[in-house]
């Protein structure tokens, strides 16, 4: 299909996976990865990051995130990079519930297992 439309049919939906654009664009999985990666897109930190939406789509709030139903998007990059960028801008530090309300994870959740040997980010 003309990349052109699957593009129109993005910017519609807001967001989409790699299996819908397989099955637009009419071709492999690899392919579609450097399409989005020539596009620039944003992958989800939720949702095992399945998600995509394009630079000009998302509204980022204060803290940089955009959520589009269910679906979280950060300016920041991954889950990880995300929860530096959280720590680094506060001013005395996060803890584990306020980082979770922010990203809108539960505190039990693994993701703070990422940042365990982040230099400049400390447990306490």
């Amino acid at each position: 299909m003309d990349e052109k439309y699957v593009l129109q049919r993005f910017r519609r939906q807001k967001i989409i996976t790699i299996e819908q654009l397989v099955r637009l664009l009419k071709c492999s999985v690899i392919t579609v990865r450097r399409r989005l990666k020539k596009w620039k897109t944003y992958t989800s930190i939720n949702k095992n990051g399945r998600y995509y939406t394009l630079p000009k789509i998302p509204v980022f709030d204060e803290n940089g995130l955009w959520k589009y139903q269910t679906v979280l998007f950060s300016k920041h990059g991954n889950l990880k990079q995300t929860i530096v960028e959280l720590i680094k801008d506060s001013e005395t530090g996060l803890s584990a519930v306020e980082i979770a309300g922010i990203i809108n994870l539960a505190p039990t959740s693994s993701f703070l297992s990422q940042i365990k040997n982040v230099p400049g980010v400390r447990r306490e």
